[in-house]
C-alpha cells in the first residue's frame, strides 16, 4: 500500500485556527506533536518514526470513517465545514477530499460555528 497523499503546509496552516476553536487534534497540533515535527522538515526528510505514526493514524481513522460511514463534511449554520474527524486527518497532513478542502478555504470567511456534535 502506498503512503497517503500529503496536503500542502499552507492548507494545513489555514485550518489550524478552526482546529483550535473546535478542540480537534490538540496533541497533533501541540508543541511535541506531528505538525511541529513536520513544519521543521521537508516531507522526504521527516523522521521515519513520525512517518510511521502518521501512516498508522491515517489508516486507523480512514478505516473508522469507512466502517461508520462518517461524513467528511458537516452542515453548520455558516455552511458546509470539514467534520471534526476530517480536520483530525488534515492535522496529519492528509485529506480524502483535498479538492473539497481547497474549495472550502476559498469560500471560508473565518466564521467559526459551534463544533458539530458527534465523534472527532
Amino acid at each position: 500500500m502506498s503512503e497517503p497523499s500529503w496536503l500542502r503546509r499552507p492548507t494545513v496552516d489555514a485550518l489550524e485556527p478552526l482546529g483550535g476553536l473546535w478542540g480537534v487534534s490538540e496533541v497533533a497540533r501541540g508543541p511535541g506533536g506531528f505538525l511541529r515535527h513536520w513544519y521543521a522538515t521537508k516531507n522526504a526528510d521527516l523522521d521515519p518514526k513520525w512517518r510511521a505514526k502518521r501512516n498508522a493514524f491515517l489508516a486507523r481513522h480512514l478505516a473508522q470513517i469507512t466502517a461508520r460511514k462518517e461524513p467528511l463534511w458537516v452542515q453548520t449554520p455558516d455552511g458546509l465545514f470539514p467534520s471534526p474527524r476530517h480536520l483530525a486527518l488534515v492535522f496529519w497532513a492528509h485529506s480524502p477530499d483535498p479538492k473539497g478542502i481547497s474549495k472550502f478555504l476559498r469560500r471560508w470567511k473565518g466564521a467559526v460555528p459551534a463544533r458539530p456534535r458527534g465523534r472527532k
